[in-house]
């Protein structure tokens, strides 16, 4: 791994992984949830906005699959427009720096609409010996 890496996926949210995630937070906020009648609405399903720790959350899917048993110690993210369900998003991550005296990988990540546009900014740090550890 070297600074500068860059990684980039297509993601799409689904209602009722969301659903599912908002139940186990707890959250009852409206803005997130259609009735069933709603649902089978598409401006209602379009423009319904994803929540945002959901949407935060695909940051640690793609980690997980770039960085295999590596442990996130910090992420930082920053709402900048809203993530609406019938979108198409890009989310991205670019290795900005490695801290190898402390096995560190800082990476920039942000998820942006199907116009380009950045929804989440977000900055993480992963711990991972072999990828980000000093190279003898």
């Amino acid at each position: 791994m070297k600074i500068g890496d860059y990684f980039e996926e297509t993601l799409k949210f689904d209602y009722q992984e969301m659903i599912t995630f908002l139940d186990i937070v707890k959250d009852i906020n409206p803005t997130h949830r259609l009735t069933p009648e709603e649902l089978q609405d598409p401006q209602k399903r379009a423009s319904l906005t994803v929540q945002g720790m959901f949407a935060v959350s695909m940051f640690s899917g793609m980690l997980s699959r770039i960085f295999p048993d590596s442990l996130n110690v910090s992420r930082e993210a920053t709402f900048v427009r809203p993530v609406l369900l019938e979108d198409t998003y890009t989310i991205s991550l670019k290795v900005r720096d490695i801290i190898p005296e402390e096995n560190i990988g800082v990476l920039k990540g942000y998820i942006r609409n199907s116009k380009g546009k950045v929804c989440i900014d977000c900055n993480t740090r992963m711990r991972n010996e072999q990828l980000f550890g000093k190279k003898d």
